[in-house]
């Protein structure tokens, strides 16, 4: 009994290390309406270890079409260059997962822009990623 004990108590840290950084970790980032478009929401990026999943929700606006957004570098009215695509938000929903970790996107250093349907120039919301 005691050997089976210490074996497993040996082999707990193990178990533990294989856990390792797996991923799980949320942040949801605030769109706010920009251009008087009356379109705001949330998106929410997932950490998938060596992916991130991004799920943007808005609601408001007059634009039901498909809506093209991105991951920008910079801060929202900054003009950043993109540095993801992400799959158009349609209907008010659109999820993209990235090839990047969600630690390379956090930092204040990236944002996130839902463009109008009709003219990409159109900026309909935006939120800083933290």
């Amino acid at each position: 009994m005691r050997n089976s004990l210490l074996g497993m108590m040996l082999g707990l840290p193990l178990i533990l290390a294989g856990c390792g950084d797996s991923g799980g970790s949320t942040i949801s980032v605030t769109m706010m309406a920009q251009m008087s478009s009356g379109q705001s929401g949330t998106a929410v990026l997932t950490d998938k270890g060596d992916t991130t999943q991004i799920v943007i929700t808005t609601a408001g606006g007059s634009d039901s079409g498909a809506q093209a957004a991105h991951i920008h570098t910079g801060v929202c009215g900054s003009n950043g260059p993109i540095l993801y695509p992400l799959n158009n938000v349609q209907g008010g929903s659109g999820t993209t997962t990235v090839s990047a970790k969600l630690s390379t996107l956090t930092g204040g250093k990236t944002y996130i822009n839902v463009h109008s349907s009709t003219n990409v120039a159109n900026i309909q919301s935006c939120g800083n990623i933290p």
